[in-house]
């Protein structure tokens, strides 16, 4: 660098600029079962930095954005499926005299929100409503005793589970409950774990977790198509 003044020019002097270390912190918090906050300090030299970009790392690869305040503070909410999960604060140091750093990985399990008992009592009803109809159809209809009757592997639910008055996540929810029952699944069973038993269906349960997990909201085709299913109209059609 050299200093003018007028056609005066000063000698050239050589100056260094020296990168400084920074430290990023990161803590984890649940949010209504279904999102992380996530919060942290950016400093240098115990100096906060302001303004600055992070980088929260999701599961050793999905990347989120954030910034920190005129503090050095960042928070950022994220929305995750259920299920425990890995995260880390970068800060990458392009364009700044500092030196990158990272956050120690934490750790957080998403449990899911809850649901609306609704969607499960109408699905409980439909389902003792089948049962009480295949039971008194068994009754009066005797069958000849050199042919005995043919037991279905998969019970039939009613085709007229009632999703009109419903908002899409909780019908779909109740579509999911129905087609659990018709199948002979158990209550227990997540969406993912009824895929792997019943391969068949395996794109309306991995449709239904993403409504349910991810926060998706199905469309009205989706979810004709998804009583359709449910109700059993599909093996009719084919």
């Amino acid at each position: 660098a050299y200093a003018t003044a007028g056609a005066v020019y000063s000698n050239v002097a050589a100056f260094e600029i020296l990168t400084q270390e920074t430290a990023i912190t990161l803590a984890l918090e649940e949010v209504n079962g279904t999102a992380v906050a996530c919060t942290g300090d950016l400093t240098a030299g115990g100096l906060p930095v302001a303004l600055a970009p992070v980088l929260i790392r999701i599961d050793g690869s999905t990347l989120v954005t954030t910034e920190t305040d005129r503090n050095g503070t960042y928070k950022k909410e994220i929305v995750l499926p259920a299920g425990e999960h890995t995260l880390r604060a970068e800060f990458h140091a392009t364009g700044y005299p500092l030196n990158t750093s990272e956050s120690e990985t934490a750790t957080i399990l998403i449990r899911g929100e809850p649901l609306s008992p609704l969607p499960f009592i109408a699905a409980l009803a439909a389902a003792a409503g089948t049962g009480w109809y295949f039971r008194r159809r068994q009754t009066e209809e005797t069958p000849p005793p050199e042919e005995p009757a043919e037991v279905p592997d998969v019970v039939k639910i009613a085709a007229s589970v009632e999703i009109d008055a419903l908002p899409p996540r909780e019908a779909a929810t109740v579509l999911f409950c129905a087609l659990r029952a018709r199948l002979g699944l158990s209550e227990s069973k997540t969406p993912r774990d009824c895929a792997l038993l019943a391969p068949d269906h395996a794109a309306f349960f991995e449709r239904y977790e993403r409504i349910r997990y991810a926060g998706e909201i199905p469309s009205e085709e989706e979810l004709k198509s998804m009583e359709k299913i449910a109700s059993g109209g599909d093996r009719d059609a084919a």
